[in-house]
């Protein structure tokens, strides 16, 4: 659809231009019943004008297709001037016209400053021409007013639709950057939703496995809640599709503490600072899944200790975990692609990411957000 408008502005533009062009080369025509000229005026007449009209139409089409000074030739330009000229010298003050066209082609095809002295020089030439064909002064002066309004309206249609193309064409690009754009956001959403459930899964089927031959109940249970949390995997995707799944921190860190201590890893977690922006908690949210999912995958951390905070204007979340080693190898091993999505998360509103080992032998994760980041307007409550 924009490809379709984007071509036809610049025909349109260019019809508009031809039908001008062709009103004003056809009064001619009726003064010749009453001058009655002879077949020779009216041949060189109509060679001389359709020369001038092939080639003029061709700047014009060039010039608002590709802009001021692109693909249009000289020749072109010098073609119009010699013929408009040859004309109206030839043919009768009549055909004042064509230098007047001529003088719009050079505005809309040259650069500003030669379209400029063309022009003026193809405005003093139409002066000089009238008075060598007869007109007195003050004809000489109207019709010389008369072709510079000419050659700006030429230009203003022609840089009217070169304008509307270029807009259709940023359009056009803007719309693809945004096709590209969602895709990113839509592949890193999903791996937050599926990297942290599917290793859930993983993790509680190991369990289920390994009690299977000694405790059966207690597998059971394991399987049923591999079930449960397949199902809400589902449901995630099926929102994230539509557009509407926004994690909520509080509800984070309690599955994350949930699923932490079913894996053996004792989890201790910070109260929740009140009147957090929803957008901070939505973005903090994803960090602790994200980060939760690597200490399941990529360590053999025994503990693990979510801290959150606030500090003047700045929202503070840490992750720290025993398993600096392992999970640093396995960082390295993937590749870090969440990690790179939850910077790109924090980035929007003005936040960083940094991780590394910390104090100890211990592995650190740690989110920084300003408390009211840009494009936030809404909050939302949460109790210690």
């Amino acid at each position: 659809m924009l490809g379709q408008s984007s071509e036809s502005v610049p025909r349109a533009v260019g019809v508009l231009i031809i039908g001008l062009f062709l009103f004003y080369v056809a009064e001619p025509a009726f003064y010749w019943g009453s001058s009655r000229p002879g077949v020779p005026y009216v041949l060189a007449a109509v060679v001389g004008v359709l020369a001038f009209g092939a080639t003029f139409i061709r700047i014009v089409r060039e010039s608002i297709r590709y802009g001021p000074g692109r693909n249009v030739r000289t020749a072109d330009l010098a073609v119009c001037g010699i013929v408009g000229f040859g004309v109206c010298f030839t043919c009768g003050p009549y055909w004042m016209a064509l230098p007047a066209f001529f003088g719009g082609a050079a505005l809309l095809s040259l650069a500003p400053w030669p379209a400029v002295t063309v022009t003026a020089l193809a405005l003093a030439g139409e002066a000089l021409a009238g008075l060598m064909l007869g007109l007195s002064g003050s004809g000489a002066v109207e019709v010389t007013v008369r072709a510079g309004i000419t050659a700006l309206v030429v230009f203003a249609l022609g840089r009217l639709g070169a304008l509307i193309s270029e807009v259709h064409r940023a359009r056009a690009e803007l719309a693809r950057m945004a096709v590209v754009q969602e895709r990113l956001r839509f592949s890193r959403d999903l791996h937050d939703v599926l990297g942290h459930t599917l290793s859930v899964i993983a993790l509680k089927s190991e369990v289920a496995v390994r009690l299977a031959p000694r405790r059966p109940e207690r597998a059971r249970d394991e399987m049923e809640a591999v079930v449960d949390i397949a199902r809400s995997a589902i449901t995630d995707v099926r929102t994230l599709v539509r557009g509407y799944r926004q994690p909520s921190l509080s509800a984070e860190i309690d599955g994350i503490r949930s699923v932490l201590e079913t894996a053996g890893v004792a989890c201790e977690a910070d109260a929740i600072p009140q009147q957090l922006p929803t957008a901070v908690q939505d973005v903090l949210g994803w960090v602790v899944r994200e980060g939760a999912t690597n200490v399941l995958r990529h360590s053999r951390a025994t503990w693990c200790r979510i801290k959150v905070r606030t500090s003047g204007d700045t929202v503070l979340l840490e992750i720290l975990n025993d398993g600096a080693q392992q999970q640093a190898e396995g960082r390295q091993r993937r590749g870090g692609h969440g990690l790179v999505g939850l910077s790109e998360r924090l980035a929007a509103l003005d936040g960083r990411l940094a991780s590394g080992p910390g104090p100890g032998r211990t592995f650190r994760l740690q989110a920084t957000v300003p408390r009211d980041p840009p494009n936030s307007e809404t909050t939302r409550e949460t109790s210690p």
